[in-house]
């Protein structure tokens, strides 16, 4: 198990089952390394629950000594420009604009507004004239990328 597949196995012990790992990204590099970690949850992830984790993983780390040297610690949500990559996270942008990047090439925007373990249900303006929609089905594995839309209406 190397030093990425440690951490995250640590850090999801400690969280709350509400709680998941998106990312662990560790860059070992000179003079400092740095490990950044990604949280999200089902209804989003506070600074409180980051700050904890960076504290409980900061005393583990010095305990069994796995990075080398100084490095800096950054634990955080993954941000409103990082893709959507845990079909965990889906739930909580339910009725939000969604850009997808599908495996076949092609892409579409719609509005989420039901997700399950295999699927995402979005609703695509079929004419702009007549304001129709249709419901599309969108198997979660024909997803490459999907990121939130951020409106500022």
């Amino acid at each position: 198990m190397d030093i990425k597949e440690k951490i995250q196995q640590f850090v999801e012990n400690i969280l709350d089952a509400q709680y998941f790992v998106i990312e662990v990204i560790y860059q070992n590099k000179k003079p400092k390394s740095k490990l950044s970690i990604y949280l999200d949850g089902d209804e989003g992830v506070a600074i409180d629950v980051c700050a904890d984790v960076s504290r409980k993983l900061s005393e583990e780390l010095d305990k069994l000594d796995l990075i080398e040297g100084e490095f800096n610690l950054e634990v955080s949500s993954p941000g409103a420009d990082k893709p959507l990559t845990h079909q965990r996270q889906f739930v909580q942008h339910i009725n939000r604009t969604l850009h997808l990047e599908l495996a076949n090439g092609q892409s579409q925007e719609g509005v989420l507004k039901e997700t399950n373990s295999e699927n995402l249900l979005i609703e695509v303006l079929k004419d702009k004239k007549s304001k129709s929609v249709e419901i599309l089905k969108i198997p979660h594995a024909d997803i490459k990328e999907a990121k939130v839309l951020i409106s500022f209406k």
